[in-house]
């Protein structure tokens, strides 16, 4: 089996990006507001935690999810995994919605009483 670079890249991607993707969200966060706030080392920290905990928040339906769907069916080749993946992917773009979403409003409105 030969796989190129290019999948190479694509299956880390689909390792890495529905559950590191708060990393990248913080350091995107802390680029775009880097003139409106000082302390970028704590913001990006802020933006990073507020990540995960996002993350953790909208993957508390996943094991419900998985009970109602996939639990009680036969193992045919046509069961559907896709849509489990396909879940995963669209509880990661809430999350880093939402994640965007509040680091906007706190960059904007509140950080500057956060820490002076």
């Amino acid at each position: 089996m030969n796989i190129g670079l290019g999948g190479v890249a694509v299956i880390w991607l689909h390792l890495l990006l529905p559950s590191h993707w708060p990393v990248l969200v913080a350091g995107l966060g802390t680029l775009v507001y880097r003139r409106k706030i000082r302390s970028r080392g704590k913001f990006f920290v802020m933006s990073w935690i507020l990540g995960y905990g996002m993350q953790g928040l909208v993957s508390l339906p996943w094991p419900l999810v998985w009970m109602t769907f996939f639990d009680k069916q036969e193992t045919t080749s046509n069961s559907l995994p896709g849509f489990a993946v396909l879940y995963i992917y669209f509880q990661s773009v809430v999350a880093v919605l939402i994640t965007l979403w509040v680091v906007h409003v706190i960059a904007m409105k509140y950080w500057h009483r956060l820490f002076p």
